[in-house]
């Protein structure tokens, strides 16, 4: 009877809705794991854009202690007359990082100071070893200076004897 077809109607209402429920039950859950999803590969994508700025921050460190070594294992053309030899002081390596030019991707932000990825033994390393080649540069300098003299000296004494 009536109450029946209400009871019916009412019963196939609550199916309907729950249905409903169930599939938005559903879809925030797939929101959700996405988000979750996307969250954690922000964070990578964070992570892993500091350490290509750390890296980044610790090559040009590098360069610029290679080019300041490198610049003081340079004999000038004043060094043999005992001129004074002025290398570049420290920041003013092309390599600085106060003149690197911003990132196309991160626009015109503010140059901000990253921690040092490099541990300062890793940096004296380098550096001990850019030492060793100036003084052995150094050396085979010497070395082809006196062999320039000596090669002067024997033409002379060439000329000398083709003289006689």
């Amino acid at each position: 009877s009536e109450l029946a077809l209400a009871i019916a109607l009412l019963e196939s209402q609550n199916a309907e809705k729950e249905r409903t429920i169930r599939c938005l039950t559903d879809t925030v859950e797939e929101l959700e794991s996405r988000h979750r999803a996307e969250a954690a590969l922000m964070t990578e994508v964070m992570a892993a854009r500091l350490t290509m700025d750390e890296l980044q921050t610790s090559l040009q460190e590098i360069a610029e202690a290679v080019m300041l070594d490198t610049e003081d294992a340079l004999i000038s053309p004043n060094a043999s007359e005992g001129g004074p030899h002025t290398p570049r002081p420290r920041g003013t390596s092309p390599f600085s990082p106060a003149r690197r030019l911003p990132s196309p991707s991160r626009g015109h932000s503010p140059a901000r100071l990253l921690p040092a990825a490099v541990p300062s033994s890793t940096l004296s390393a380098i550096r001990c070893g850019l030492r060793k080649k100036q003084i052995f540069i150094q050396d085979l300098q010497g070395k082809t200076a006196e062999a320039q003299e000596s090669a002067s000296a024997l033409r002379k004494q060439l000329m000398d004897c083709e003289g006689h």
